[in-house]
């Protein structure tokens, strides 16, 4: 859990130094941190160098960011929208009968 807790915050530190620096070379990143993109770029075969690594860190990142604003929208307006009376068993029915209707009509 806690790799996963500080993995956004180096991904942003990152983006943070490639936008201000303009570019991606490591001349311009903390001492540690060209090893760790190097280290990354071995490992992950995928890549051709260590900026395609940090692009595609930053873009994952962004990706990460979006599913998550999207994931809090949905429960803001699930909490905005209230109660219901209606039972679990009243809404796993309503489930399956809407099911049951769009398999049979399609």
């Amino acid at each position: 859990m806690v790799a996963r807790a500080q993995r956004p915050r180096f991904l942003s530190r990152i983006a943070q130094y490639c936008s201000y620096y303009g570019h991606g070379t490591d001349e311009h990143l903390p001492p540690r941190w060209p090893q760790k993109l190097d280290r990354g770029t071995r490992r992950r075969r995928r890549y051709s160098s260590s900026s395609d690594y940090v692009r595609d860190l930053v873009r994952r990142e962004q990706e990460a960011e979006e599913k998550l604003r999207i994931l809090r929208a949905a429960v803001e307006e699930g909490l905005a929208s209230g109660t219901s009376d209606r039972t679990i068993e009243d809404i796993i029915a309503d489930g399956r009968a809407r099911r049951a209707a769009q398999s049979s009509a399609g």
